[in-house]
């Protein structure tokens, strides 16, 4: 699959411009702050565990138009090429199999579909092609579903330019087993609640959790004021127990402990300020990754610099930079995982 980095890198660059959009918000309504762990980085003197585990991210060198996977060991802190080639890969929940984007190399048309790479034998297969639409982020639930994101087709290229969409842009699709994809809801950034049978994601006036069974979408965590961005991203830890999200509108990390899924309930419990992007949650959730920048707020017409994979300790509030990304273009980096598993 030679030819999937040079598609990514390619029409990603108009899914970089996602960042643009919206006016951002505040926190939520029904989450308070926990008065012992929330708020600003602290000093504190807690120990913390050894870093262990793999942060999986797309990177393109600057000046380049070639987009590949990259591992980073986070305990030895190397980053290496991965030996697949896919874009915004996950580990699924059972530890076997990594699914993402990717096209095929003998596909002259370069239709992107969703692939899985199995652990155990590196036996690379396709699950589901979607065509020639911009797709990412595919997530694998405990049932062996996936749920991904679809750029609406009806987005024009004058409104890619100037950001004039909200987070309903985005379908959320589903694939289960060999069933045809199907389209479910709108909203960004999709994924799974930890017995499958809900998903979690982002639409204009908060979080919403959508139902398989009943086909009901809920708000369960409203914006206090303001839209979301499409700046603003979030993540679920892989036991569900967890929930990151940076906005960079607002500078900040917060992280959420998920008190039940059903129904759904959640509190802060650790809020940084950092200019961040691409939330992932550390496999044992004691930490949260991201790609840290350097950004002149909130004009079109700013980019990001100085690009660096940074962490926050959940528990302490204290950001260590992990390692600098200064030769990679700060608008295509893509942080989607992070994991125990090293066959990548």
């Amino acid at each position: 699959m030679k030819k999937v980095a040079k598609i990514v890198a390619v029409f990603f660059a108009l899914a970089v411009l996602l960042w643009l959009g919206g006016t951002g918000f505040h926190v939520y309504e029904n989450m308070k702050a926990n008065s012992t762990l929330g708020g600003a980085a602290s000093s504190s003197s807690v120990s913390s565990p050894p870093l262990h585990g793999y942060i999986l991210l797309n990177l393109v060198l600057a000046g380049g138009d070639t987009m590949s996977l990259y591992h980073y060991n986070v305990g030895l802190n190397t980053l290496h090429k991965s030996s697949i080639s896919f874009f915004t890969p996950r580990l699924s929940v059972d530890d076997q199999f990594v699914v993402g984007i990717a096209a095929s190399s003998s596909d002259p048309q370069n239709r992107l579909g969703v692939w899985s790479f199995d652990i155990s034998s590196h036996v690379t297969a396709q699950i589901v092609n979607f065509g020639k639409v911009i797709v990412r982020q595919p997530s694998m639930s405990s049932k062996g579903d996936i749920v991904l994101n679809m750029l609406a087709n009806t987005i024009s290229a004058a409104e890619v330019s100037t950001a004039a969409y909200t987070p309903e842009s985005w379908g959320v699709w589903l694939v289960q087993k060999s069933a045809s994809p199907v389209h479910v809801v709108d909203g960004l950034f999709p994924q799974w609640s930890p017995d499958g049978t809900e998903i979690i994601f982002l639409k204009h006036d908060g979080l919403h959790l959508y139902d398989l069974t009943s086909e009901k979408d809920t708000t369960v965590w409203p914006l206090a004021s303001g839209s979301a961005s499409s700046r603003m991203m979030f993540t679920v830890s892989r036991d569900g127990r967890e929930i990151a999200w940076t906005n960079p509108m607002h500078d900040t990390v917060t992280v959420a402990l998920v008190d039940t899924w059903h129904p759904f309930s959640a509190h802060i419990i650790r809020t940084v300020t950092v200019d961040a992007l691409w939330p992932v949650i550390s496999p044992d959730d004691v930490y949260v990754a991201f790609e840290q920048v350097d950004w002149q707020h909130i004009s079109t017409s700013s980019e990001p610099t100085d690009p660096r994979l940074s962490m926050v300790n959940i528990s302490t509030g204290a950001i260590t930079q992990l390692h600098d990304l200064n030769k990679y273009d700060p608008r295509q980096i893509f942080i989607s995982d992070w994991n125990d598993t090293e066959s990548l």
